[in-house]
C-alpha cells in the first residue's frame, strides 16, 4: 500500500492481525488495534485504539507538516536500515501521486510503502540503463522522472517505463537535475548546459535566452513559477513567461540545493568550500553582508518545509534545523549557535552520512543516507527534556496548558511551559498532589506539606511523633470543612486542618483505624473513594461508609486510581480497568481472552473519552466507544 493510502488508513482490521507491523506513520513497535467494528463481545468488550509509546512520543496521522514551535528532538524519529530491507548510500528522493516513496542509489531503483522496501523491476523485455539513480521527479500526472548514472532516462507510469537511451533521446551530456515549471515543460541541468523538453526533444538553451551554457549543479521552480538555474559560476533565473534568464549573482563551484523560504527568498546550499547555506545574492544587494549564512563543515544539501522551517544534511552525520531562518537578520551562523538545532548520532541518529532530503504530501521529512532511510513526523504527544534527578513524578495541569511537575527526589517543583520551565525553589521530595474546592494546591513532600494559592506557597512540616521521612502518599478531603486527610507512609491517615495536624485523630472505615489507601477521588457529589492495596474500595459520604469488595464485582488486584467525570467513576489497577454502575463494578475488555494490563493513570474528557496510562503505554478510548460500553453496562 503507498504511504498516502497508509496515512488516509491507521487503523487496520483486528479480525485479521494482532499486533500490526508498524506503517511509516506508526509510533513504536508495538502498535495494537482493535476494529471498532468487531470489538463487542458477551463479556462486554470495548474496542479501544491502543496508542503504544516505548518513548513518551504518541503518533497518529501525520495530516500536518512540523511544528516549528516544537525542537527538532520532540518529533518522532525512525530510521531504516539494511537488516529492514532498505537501500544504503541514497542519491535520490521522491514522491509520487499514489503515495509511494521512490528511493534511487547505487543498487538499483526501490519502492517504500511505509512498510516494505521493493525493488524495482520493470516490464518484461525491458532492462534498465544502469543500477545507479542520479536523479528522481515525480510529476502531477502521477509520472515519475529517472535519470540514471552514467547515462540513461526513463519515464515511469502506471506501471509502465519508457527508456531513452539513443543519443537522439538524451541531452549530450550526464543530466545532474531535473525541474517542471508551471508550464508542464520539463528542464534539465547537465554537464554541459541547460535543455528542456520540446515535442519530445531536448532543446538547448543558449545565448537566444541570455544563457551562457555552463555545468548545472541544480534546478528549482518556486511558488512565482520562476526557474532558477544555479551554475558552477552563478545563479540565474527566468521569470514566469520570459525568454530571457536575469542574473541573481556569483556563488561557489558547490551548490547542491535550491528552496524558498515563506519570505519569498531563495536560498542555497553550496558545499564546495567548508559548508555554506544562504540566500541567492541578487543584483544590487550586498547578499554576504546583508543576509543571513549558516557556515558549518560538512553541510550538504538544504530543504525549507511547507511551515518555513530549514532543514541540512550534513555529511558528518545527522541533520540541522533552523526554525525561523527568516527572523535570521545578517547574522552568520556557525556551529555553536543555539539556533542551529543538530540532530546527530548522539541523538540517535543512525542513518550515517545524511544526502538527501524531501519532505512528502503529509508533511513528513525523510532523510536518505549512507547506511539507510531515515524519517521525522509530528508527534501528538510532546517529549520534554527535564533537568536530571527528575524521575517518578508528581504531574498537575496548571493554567493556560502549563504543566506543574514535583519528584521525589530532592529536587523542587518546575513549572513547565512549552520547551521551557521554570524552578521554584520549595517541593522537595514530593509524592502526592491535591487540588482542593477552594483552589489551593496541597503537595505532599517528604517532611511535610506546600500549600500553593497562586503563586504563593507556605510549608506545614511534619508534626513530631510521625518520624519523617514519612512519604506523604494521599491527600483527600475529611468530613470536616476545609480539613484534609493527610496519609504519612504507614504511620496512618491522619487529620490536617488550617495548617494544624492532628495525629490522634485518625481515619477509621467500620471503627478500626487504617493505615491509609492506595488511591482516592472526590467525585461530584462530595463523595470521597478510597482504594486499597487488596483490592477493596470505600466509599465515604457524610458519616456513611459503603465498601466494596469481589462481592459487588471488584477485581482489580492493587488499587492504583480512582477517577471520573460527573457521575461516572472508573477504578485502575494491577488487573485492569474496570467501571462502577448500579452497585457494581464491570470489567472493560479489548476483546476475547484479550484485556487491559495495569493501569495507573485515568483522565476522562470532556467529551466522554477516556485517556489511560496502561502498563505498555498510553491508551486511547474514544467518546463513542465509552458510551457504546455503558449503555450496554447499563441494559437491564
Amino acid at each position: 500500500m503507498p504511504l498516502g493510502k497508509q496515512y488516509a488508513k491507521p487503523v487496520a482490521r483486528a479480525e485479521n492481525v494482532k499486533k500490526l507491523r508498524p506503517p511509516s506513520f506508526c509510533s513504536a513497535r508495538l502498535f495494537s488495534v482493535v476494529n471498532p467494528s468487531k470489538a463487542f463481545y458477551p463479556n462486554r468488550g470495548i474496542a479501544l485504539i491502543l496508542w503504544i509509546c516505548l518513548l513518551i512520543a504518541l503518533a497518529g496521522v501525520s495530516t500536518y507538516g512540523l511544528d516549528r514551535d516544537r525542537s527538532i528532538v520532540q518529533f518522532h524519529h525512525t530510521a531504516w536500515g539494511v537488516n529492514e530491507g532498505a537501500p544504503t548510500e541514497i542519491s535520490a528522493l521522491a514522491q509520487t501521486e499514489d503515495g509511494y516513496l521512490w528511493i534511487g542509489s547505487p543498487q538499483g531503483l526501490f519502492r517504500f510503502d511505509g512498510v516494505k522496501f521493493e525493488e524495482y523491476k520493470p516490464q518484461p523485455g525491458v532492462e534498465l540503463p544502469s543500477h545507479g539513480i542520479f536523479y528522481l521527479m515525480a510529476t502531477p500526472d502521477g509520472g515519475l522522472w529517472i535519470a540514471f548514472a552514467p547515462t540513461g532516462l526513463g519515464f515511469l507510469k502506471d506501471g509502465y517505463l519508457t527508456l531513452f537511451t539513443r543519443p537522439e533521446e538524451l541531452p549530450d551530456s550526464q543530466i545532474h537535475s531535473l525541474a517542471r515549471d508551471h508550464e508542464g515543460r520539463i528542464w534539465a541541468g547537465t554537464e554541459t548546459g541547460l535543455v528542456v523538453r520540446e515535442d519530445n526533444r531536448w532543446n538547448p538553451i543558449g545565448r537566444d535566452w541570455n544563457f551562457t551554457p555552463d555545468v548545472i549543479r541544480n534546478l528549482f521552480v518556486d511558488r512565482e513559477g520562476t526557474l532558477w538555474v544555479a551554475t558552477a559560476k552563478i545563479i540565474v533565473f527566468l521569470r514566469r513567461g520570459s525568454k530571457a534568464f536575469e542574473l541573481a549573482g556569483p556563488v561557489g563551484r558547490g551548490v547542491t540545493t535550491l528552496a524558498q523560504a515563506k519570505d519569498g527568498r531563495v536560498w542555497f546550499a553550496d558545499d564546495s568550500k567548508r559548508g555554506e547555506v544562504r540566500p541567492v545574492p541578487t543584483a544590487g544587494h550586498n547578499s554576504y553582508a546583508d543576509d543571513p549564512a549558516i557556515v558549518e563543515d560538512g553541510l550538504f544539501e538544504l530543504l525549507i518545509d511547507r511551515d518555513g522551517a530549514l532543514w541540512i544534511t550534513r555529511h558528518d552525520s545527522g541533520i540541522v534545523r533552523i526554525r525561523y531562518p527568516e527572523r535570521l537578520g545578517n547574522r552568520k551562523l556557525g556551529p555553536h549557535d543555539t539556533e542551529l538545532e543538530s540532530f546527530n548520532e548522539k541523538d540517535g541518529f543512525t542513518g550515517g552520512f545524511a544526502y538527501k532530503l524531501l519532505e512528502d504530501h503529509e508533511g513528513n521529512i525523510w532523510v536518505g543516507c549512507s547506511k539507510g532511510l531515515v524519517q521525522f513526523r509530528h508527534n501528538q504527544v510532546v517529549p520534554v527534556s527535564l533537568p536530571p534527578r527528575y524521575q517518578k513524578l508528581v504531574l498537575r495541569a496548571g493554567e493556560g496548558g502549563g504543566i506543574w511537575t514535583g519528584t521525589i527526589n530532592s529536587k523542587p517543583l518546575l513549572q513547565i511551559r512549552g520547551e521551557t520551565f521554570l524552578v521554584e525553589k520549595v517541593g522537595e521530595g514530593t509524592s502526592s498532589v491535591f487540588r482542593d474546592s477552594n483552589g489551593d494546591v496541597w503537595w505532599g513532600c517528604a517532611d511535610g506539606i506546600w500549600r500553593q494559592r497562586g503563586t504563593q506557597f507556605k510549608y506545614f512540616p511534619m508534626p513530631q511523633g510521625a518520624e519523617p521521612p514519612n512519604w506523604i502518599y494521599e491527600i483527600f478531603p475529611s468530613r470536616e470543612d476545609g480539613g484534609l486527610w493527610v496519609r504519612l507512609g504507614d504511620f496512618g491517615t491522619v487529620q490536617f486542618k488550617q495548617g494544624v495536624w492532628n495525629l490522634d485523630d485518625r481515619l477509621r472505615l467500620k471503627g478500626v483505624p487504617i493505615r491509609g489507601p492506595s488511591a482516592s477521588y472526590n467525585d461530584a457529589s462530595g463523595r470521597v473513594w478510597l482504594g486499597f492495596s487488596a483490592g477493596q474500595v470505600y466509599v465515604l459520604d457524610g458519616e456513611q461508609v459503603t465498601a466494596y469488595s469481589q462481592n459487588d464485582g471488584l477485581n482489580v488486584g492493587r488499587i492504583a486510581v480512582i477517577r471520573g467525570l460527573g457521575q461516572h467513576v472508573w477504578v485502575g489497577g494491577e488487573l485492569g480497568l474496570m467501571f462502577f454502575s448500579g452497585g457494581r463494578f464491570h470489567r472493560v475488555t479489548v476483546g476475547p481472552g484479550e484485556q487491559l494490563g495495569t493501569v495507573s493513570g485515568i483522565i476522562e474528557t470532556a467529551d466522554h473519552g477516556l485517556w489511560l496510562n496502561e502498563m505498555r503505554g498510553i491508551v486511547q478510548i474514544p467518546p463513542e466507544e465509552i458510551q457504546r460500553f455503558i449503555t450496554q453496562v447499563e441494559k437491564p
